[in-house]
């Protein structure tokens, strides 16, 4: 089995320490990682990093590869980051810009099968109207599945996903990270994706990771990271976790905690 292990990542920009030594939990083939935190808990920029190591110092390995100083060309190959901005709105169609990035990477798929996997991924997230319509007519949650798509047909070893959800609904949003779910098993990949909806982070994902000012504070199991203490002392609210009558856990947000008490650890608090 193929895992990805990130070790003693750290990040500044300027004087500012971004991402303090964080050491992830190896990543393994068929994973799905949530990663939580609150505003500007190094979220975003730690799936950067992972695409775009610019200015971060890190110790990567890939399988039996050492890929810390490989081109980004390279890192490409690897990793694909949906972020959380949209395609931007154009005169293109969804179709023309599927089409156009498959011819751009070189993909290895004659026009007949480029068509039928552009149609199948446009209609598996609900697109089959839009697909001839120009960008610039549709919603941004609209644009968003898009984008979803465009990473999809790339479909990297590893995906990074920022906030993939964002500019959902609920319908979209549940079968967003029900199909990512699947194709991530199906096809044995790795998804490391950054969420704020705890619940949906603890419904669908099989690990957490909590960081919060640049800092690792927990990994593990959901259940193992999302405590009351935890959403306490990190998110500054009252919660409590409730078993539902069909015998999963969801958490429940009772009140915000008004003395402003930031959890900050000094050490990684990790879950095993």
């Amino acid at each position: 089995m193929t895992s990805l292990k990130i070790t003693q990542l750290n990040l500044w920009y300027g004087k500012h320490h971004a991402l303090k030594n964080i050491t992830l939990p190896t990543l393994n083939q068929g994973d799905v990682i949530g990663l939580i935190g609150p505003n500007a808990a190094g979220k975003s920029t730690l799936l950067k990093s992972l695409l775009w190591p610019g200015n971060a110092e890190q110790i990567t390995t890939y399988g039996s590869n050492d890929i810390t100083h490989i081109s980004r060309k390279e890192r490409s190959q690897i990793f694909g980051l949906m972020t959380q901005s949209p395609p931007q709105a154009s005169s293109l169609t969804p179709y023309e810009l599927l089409w156009s990035l498959a011819r751009a990477l070189n993909l290895p798929l004659s026009n007949e099968v480029l068509q039928t996997t552009i149609a199948d991924q446009l209609e598996q997230f609900g697109l089959t109207e839009e697909a001839l319509k120009p960008l610039e007519s549709l919603s941004g949650g609209k644009r968003q599945l898009v984008g979803l798509t465009m990473l999809l047909l790339r479909s990297p070893d590893i995906y990074l996903l920022d906030e993939p959800t964002s500019a959902l609904d609920l319908h979209w949003r549940l079968t967003v990270l029900s199909e990512m779910r699947n194709i991530i098993k199906a096809k044995e990949k790795i998804a490391l994706i950054a969420l704020h909806d705890l619940n949906l982070a603890l419904r669908y994902c099989d690990k957490l990771i909590l960081l919060n000012n640049g800092e690792l504070i927990a990994s593990g199991k959901p259940l193992e990271v999302l405590t009351e203490e935890t959403l306490s002392e990190v998110y500054q609210v009252e919660a409590r976790i409730e078993t539902t009558s069909n015998n999963t856990q969801r958490i429940e947000i009772i009140a915000p905690i008004k003395k402003q008490n930031r959890f900050h650890s000094k050490g990684d608090r990790n879950v095993k």
